[in-house]
């Protein structure tokens, strides 16, 4: 119902200030993009996600071939799932950045004698975050180690996941295993303090924050293949353990793994160096600053030294 009168707003924003460019956040905000072309306002269009909704899909399609005059990705697999290989304007990746100031520095835990090893979830309980996968994992771990490897959960229980909850749980009962719900955190890095390792089963995601703090955080981390994972695993090898989605078994198995070889150290030296190289506040600084300058065909565009 507000579409007609906020395409006008915008339109009259842009028309009246003559901004340098318009950066334009997600694939559904078509107002934008065509406030800005009928302004002629170059448009830098951001794409986070990697599952594109169909009734916007054609719609973005056919706008963004005529509007914009660059796309920031989050990932290759966000550019794989919205854009053509012979995209004809500028594409950067700039994955979200991790503040490597708050994760670092966190020590390996020192384990006292019968102190479990912590693995911990971050995602709210619903199935793109696939808990029933987790939750297999974490019966086949309780059925090898028993009460010495503990899942931690942390994310809210959505009163709309209703119908999922009762499954989790019945999941849960008909096979006991440690893994406790200790509901939304606010302070990762206080729980990356007393984690082992972080896991993400996830079934598609452009780039799970959980992992790339986790990484940051120098944590061993084992997650499905989802976003450009795998891909930055394989630039860091040793960074992480990467199974297919679904895959309960493969994800035990490289949980077992590094239990049984304590690579808990090794993973975790390789897991800071790419978040370092790969995630910083600067990396995508510079990302949008690429992006905007071909936008604009700017001279110059300096990164203030403070980021």
């Amino acid at each position: 119902l507000t579409f007609v009168p906020e395409l006008i707003h915008y339109w009259r924003l842009f028309a009246r200030l003559r901004p340098a460019l318009v950066h334009n956040n997600g694939a559904t905000q078509i107002k934008v993009a065509l406030a800005a072309w009928a302004a002629g306002v170059p448009l830098v269009w951001h794409l986070n996600d990697t599952r594109p909704e169909r009734l916007f899909f054609g719609l973005f399609r056919l706008l963004s071939a005529r509007t914009s005059t660059g796309f920031i990705v989050s990932s290759e697999a966000t550019r794989r799932a919205y854009l053509d290989e012979g995209e004809t304007v500028p594409v950067v990746i700039s994955r979200p950045p991790v503040d490597l100031d708050r994760f670092s520095g966190l020590p390996l835990r020192s384990h006292v004698a019968g102190a479990p090893i912590v693995i911990a979830h971050v995602g709210n309980i619903n199935p793109d975050k696939d808990i029933a996968c987790l939750i297999r994992v974490a019966q086949l771990c309780h059925a090898k180690w028993g009460n010495n490897v503990v899942f931690r959960l942390a994310g809210q229980r959505p009163a709309t996941q209703a119908a999922y909850l009762r499954s989790i749980d019945e999941l849960i009962a008909k096979k006991p295993c440690c893994v406790e719900f200790i509901g939304f955190i606010d302070d990762i890095a206080s729980l990356f303090r007393d984690t082992d390792m972080v896991i993400c089963t996830s079934r598609a995601e452009s780039g799970p924050m959980s992992v790339f703090e986790a990484l940051a955080a120098g944590k061993a981390v084992v997650s499905t293949d989802v976003g450009d994972l795998a891909d930055l695993n394989a630039r860091h090898p040793g960074s992480m353990r990467i199974a297919p989605v679904g895959g309960h078994d493969e994800l035990f198995r490289h949980i077992a793994d590094i239990i049984g070889n304590r690579l808990f150290a090794q993973m975790g030296i390789a897991g800071r160096a790419l978040a370092e190289s790969e995630l910083s506040m600067e990396a995508a600084a510079m990302a949008h600053c690429s992006i905007y300058e071909a936008a604009v065909n700017a001279k110059t565009c300096e990164v203030p030294l403070d980021l």
